[in-house]
């Protein structure tokens, strides 16, 4: 009798946490916007707010802006102590790997997880096609300002992708600025033809990269699993 009790009182919530996973798949998906010219971009971020996050320096506005993509409630107070817990309540620089574990511990309340991955064209093109953007640290610099932001500028005035495809041989950068500094950053959009990724947070505007300067200056990159 008590097993038969246990199984039927599990199965209701076990269909909540299903239906409350499908309609987050929905919502992330219904976020996906896609240009004729085969650009396809996560179209809206929430308002990110600071006010009450404890280690705002650690976590910085662009994990705060994909917390609040992927928990539109977040539980501050659990954050902080999330943080704090694998940061040691240390000022300052803190470890990557830190931040990180922090983030994926409070993810974890809600049944997410982060998972480090390697950036190649199908595994981002999957996450953006899920409607998940990609959190990736970059190497720090003022070539995204200087060069990527009117570059993309630029591409906004192609005739046609095709186009912009043969100019962005000539414009890629060879080599990408590598330092022992790195941001935080959003991989939110992808052009399969173009070999492009669009990258927020490095710079004043969005910017797209090819591939081949992503990796150059990538140090690595999480996807969100739940």
């Amino acid at each position: 009798m008590f097993g038969a009790f246990n199984c039927a009182y599990c199965a209701p919530n076990a269909k909540s946490a299903a239906a409350a996973k499908a309609a987050l798949k929905e919502k992330f998906k219904s976020n996906i916007e896609k240009k004729d010219n085969g650009d396809v971009f996560l179209k809206e971020f929430p308002n990110a707010d600071f006010s009450k996050l404890k280690d705002a320096e650690k976590v910085g506005p662009v994990l705060l802006l994909f917390l609040s993509y992927v928990d539109t409630d977040i539980d501050f107070e659990a954050l902080n102590k999330s943080i704090s817990r694998e940061t040691g309540d240390k000022k300052g620089a803190v470890p990557i790997k830190s931040i990180m574990a922090g983030i994926g511990r409070y993810l974890g309340r809600n049944n997410m997880q982060l998972q480090k991955v390697s950036v190649s064209g199908s595994g981002i093109e999957q996450k953006i096609d899920d409607g998940v953007p990609l959190i990736a640290w970059l190497s720090a610099s003022d070539i995204y300002d200087k060069t990527m932001v009117p570059r993309t500028k630029k591409r906004m005035a192609a005739k046609n992708i095709d186009e912009w495809t043969k100019e962005m041989k000539k414009l890629e950068v060879k080599r990408m600025p590598r330092d022992r500094t790195f941001t935080r950053a959003l991989i939110t959009g992808y052009n399969k033809k173009s070999g492009e990724y669009l990258v927020l947070g490095v710079s004043e505007k969005p910017v797209w990269l090819t591939e081949k300067e992503l990796k150059g200056c990538i140090l690595e990159a999480y996807q969100l699993r739940f």
